[in-house]
C-alpha cells in the first residue's frame, strides 16, 4: 500500500479514517461561530472630560517649555508668580515638590539628563504627564476606551512604587543640596 493512499482521506477535514474507509462526519455537527465584539464607544460626556485631560496635560507641558530653568534646580516656580519655598527658606533643606518645575522645564527643553539629576521624581511625573496626554488625546478623538491598556495597571502597587520613588527623589534632592552639586 502506498502512503499517498493511506493520507488522502485525510486531506479532506470532513473524512475520517475508520478501518481503512473514509466516512462523513455526521451533518448535526454545528459550525463554531465566534463573535467578534468591538471595543465600547465612550459617551460624548467621557470624550469631553478626555479633552479636558488632554488638555490640561498639554498646558503643563506648553508652559514648561517657554519657562527658562533655573539653573540652581529650585526657584523656576517663582517666574509663574509663585514665592520662594518656605519649607526651604526655613529649614534650609528642600521639600518634597522642591525642583519639579524645574525638572519639567528641563523635561520640556529636551535635557531629559538634567531634568532626572535636578529632581527624579519631577521627570517621572513628566513622563506620565506625556503619557496621560497621549492617552487621553486618543480617547477623545477615537471614543474608544483605553481598558486594554489600563488592565495592567494595578493600583495598590502602582500606589507604592510612586511614594517609593517619591521619598527616593526628596532623598536625591536634599543630598545634592546638602553637597552643593544643584549648579552642576
Amino acid at each position: 500500500m502506498r502512503l499517498s493512499h493511506f493520507f488522502a482521506p485525510a486531506i479532506d477535514f470532513g473524512l475520517i479514517l475508520a478501518n481503512n474507509s473514509a466516512q462523513r462526519m455526521p451533518a448535526s455537527v454545528p459550525n463554531i461561530y465566534s463573535p467578534r465584539y468591538g471595543s465600547p464607544k465612550i459617551t460624548w460626556t467621557g470624550r469631553a472630560a478626555a479633552t479636558l485631560v488632554a488638555t490640561g496635560c498639554l498646558a503643563v507641558l506648553l508652559i514648561a517649555s517657554q519657562l527658562p530653568p533655573d539653573p540652581s534646580g529650585e526657584g523656576t516656580h517663582t517666574l509663574l508668580g509663585l514665592q520662594r519655598c518656605q519649607f526651604l527658606v526655613n529649614t534650609g533643606i528642600p521639600c518634597l515638590s522642591c525642583g519639579m518645575t524645574t525638572s519639567f522645564a528641563y523635561f520640556a527643553h529636551g535635557q531629559i539628563g538634567r531634568a532626572f539629576f535636578t529632581q527624579p521624581f519631577g521627570a517621572v511625573l513628566a513622563i506620565l504627564t506625556c503619557l496621560v496626554f497621549w492617552g487621553a488625546a486618543y480617547i477623545a478623538a477615537t471614543g474608544r476606551a483605553a481598558h486594554r491598556v489600563l488592565r495592567f495597571v494595578h493600583t495598590p502597587p502602582l500606589l507604592w512604587t510612586l511614594a517609593i520613588l517619591s521619598a527616593a527623589a526628596w532623598a536625591w534632592k536634599i543630598f545634592i543640596h546638602v553637597q552643593g552639586w544643584e549648579t552642576l
